[in-house]
């Protein structure tokens, strides 16, 4: 749909189970089925360290899910849903059991890939939604002008979908600072996020810090959450 070719299309994270070759493009399924990356042929070192930056896989995923064959873009879709099915304490098990042994095992990495994972289905429908409503008409007009694929990639598409990237940036966030069950399997001793925070000093009888710690988390989400409103109004006036 976009011009854009896809080198690497995994479902999942971890190491590799099952691949194949169909022309450009590697299919495979990693060893923990949630969520999932692809590889964009033609972007640059610098462009795809902005892209997962700011954007996320969520993003590259729906993008690359529109080139993929009918079947596959089905599969993606219940595989990125798969974590809301699942009690978020058998996704944190799974990452302690996959990643044990890796270099992000017992560091604050896995929980950041925990919260991704997490985060990851609701991000996703969010921009497909609004891949499916882009007018093909900006994209026609742009290739006529002779710009090249990652080029309407970068400057036509993505500023269009930027509205719905807030959305899911919002609600991604409102997610991440509340999540408690994946982040008590994985946290590791020195780093904790505010809601383990919270837990533990409620476990231990300590119910003004506690709560306390709440109110500091509710300040927190609040104003990531206004700066992202304000990001997605101005996206949206543009």
């Amino acid at each position: 749909a976009f011009g854009m070719r896809v080198r690497r299309y995994f479902i999942g994270f971890g190491p590799t189970l099952w691949s194949v070759k169909r022309g450009h493009t590697e299919y495979g399924i990693a060893a923990l089925p949630f969520g999932g990356f692809c590889d964009i042929a033609g972007m640059t070192a610098v462009d795809e360290l902005v892209a997962t930056k700011d954007l996320g896989d969520e993003t590259w995923a729906a993008l690359a899910a529109r080139e993929a064959p009918g079947w596959l873009r089905r599969v993606t879709d219940a595989v990125f849903h798969l974590p809301i099915a699942v009690p978020s304490v058998a996704i944190g098990l799974g990452l302690v059991i996959s990643f044990n042994s890796s270099p992000i095992g017992g560091t604050m990495w896995l929980v950041i890939l925990a919260h991704t994972v997490l985060v990851l289905a609701f991000a996703f429908s969010a921009v497909s939604a609004a891949l499916d409503r882009l007018d093909p008409a900006y994209k026609q007009a742009a290739e006529s002008l002779g710009a090249g694929s990652v080029r309407v990639l970068l400057q036509v598409t993505l500023p269009l979908l930027l509205p719905a990237l807030g959305a899911a940036a919002g609600l991604a966030i409102a997610l991440s600072m509340g999540e408690l069950g994946a982040t008590v399997m994985v946290y590791p001793p020195t780093w904790k996020t505010l809601p383990a925070t919270i837990f533990g000093l409620t476990d231990r009888g300590e119910v003004f810090e506690a709560a306390a710690c709440t109110t500091l988390l509710l300040l927190a989400t609040l104003v990531a959450l206004l700066v992202v409103g304000r990001i997605r109004g101005r996206a949206a006036v543009r």
